[in-house]
């Protein structure tokens, strides 16, 4: 009878102390990531729309952060021709949330500089064809003495 007694009044305990350690153990919940953004790209400015509970956002231009900023737009700035690839993560400072995962890439294609003009390059093009003609008429296809002669022949 003690037995049975002792028995019950250890399970009793035991199941308190389990009970306690079981409301006292609750973990937090793990903070919600934000959305990522989706982006859209107009010559050489991305753009998305805000995100709920953002604080700002980082830009990453092939893989490297290159600006954190808080409005929903960027002006691309790089300069060397090439072909990027620009992705943007939502990030914030409010508790219960998390940073986003990384935005689906989008391409942004540098073929020639933005600052000139393409009929400045078209002229450029035209004036270097040009004087390379002319480089080979006093030159000439026959050596350099033809190209003498030719010049001699002028005066």
């Amino acid at each position: 009878m003690m037995r049975k007694r002792f028995s019950l009044i250890f399970a009793a305990i035991l199941a308190l102390c389990i009970g306690a350690l079981i409301a006292c153990g609750d973990k937090p919940e793990a903070p919600t990531p934000l959305v990522a953004p989706v982006l859209t790209l107009d010559g050489s400015v991305v753009s998305w729309e805000a995100v709920d509970h953002a604080t700002g956002y980082e830009v990453y231009i092939d893989g490297d952060r290159v600006a954190s900023v808080a409005e929903t737009r960027y002006e691309i700035g790089v300069t060397a021709f090439g072909i990027y690839e620009v992705r943007v993560r939502a990030t914030t400072d409010e508790s219960g949330y998390a940073a986003s995962e990384l935005s689906a890439a989008i391409k942004y294609v540098l073929d020639s500089k933005p600052d000139v003009p393409k009929q400045t390059l078209a002229y450029a093009a035209r004036r270097a064809r040009a004087h390379a003609r002319r480089q080979r008429r006093v030159v000439g296809g026959g050596g350099a003495r033809d190209g003498l002669r030719s010049l001699h022949r002028r005066r």
